[in-house]
């Protein structure tokens, strides 16, 4: 199911909420172009390790091979921090809607889970 068309763009637009939200937290958080420099910063840092680290066997190939369990740990980081900067900037209705479908998407990609935790 994780190959499923439908299912693979709700994961790349949930990947997008992340990097805009990472984007727009560092805008607020930061004071001038201390600002500006964290909403560029952020979301370039945090897609960089997420297409740096990539398991065998999941989704294309990246530069550096990460077993199946540190990649999942890697994509719950993420996906938590995007719902707590929506919660921390005051979105919080869309923080719980992004939680809802990210666990949607996760109980539905369930082979590819349990692919990055066992392994196999």
């Amino acid at each position: 199911m994780s190959q499923n068309p439908i299912n693979l763009i709700v994961r790349f637009a949930l990947e997008i909420v992340i990097w805009v939200a990472l984007g727009m937290w560092g805008y607020h958080k930061g004071e001038g172009w201390k600002g500006i420099v964290l909403a560029i910063l952020l979301p370039v840092a945090g897609a960089a390790i997420w297409g740096i680290f990539r398991t065998v066997g999941d989704h294309g190939r990246g530069l550096v091979e990460t077993p199946g369990l540190i990649r999942f740990a890697m994509e719950m980081l993420f996906f938590t921090a995007a719902a707590w900067v929506l919660y921390d900037l005051g979105y919080q209705t869309s923080s719980f809607a992004f939680i809802a479908v990210s666990l949607l998407h996760y109980i539905l990609s369930y082979d590819r889970v349990v692919f990055l935790i066992s392994g196999e």
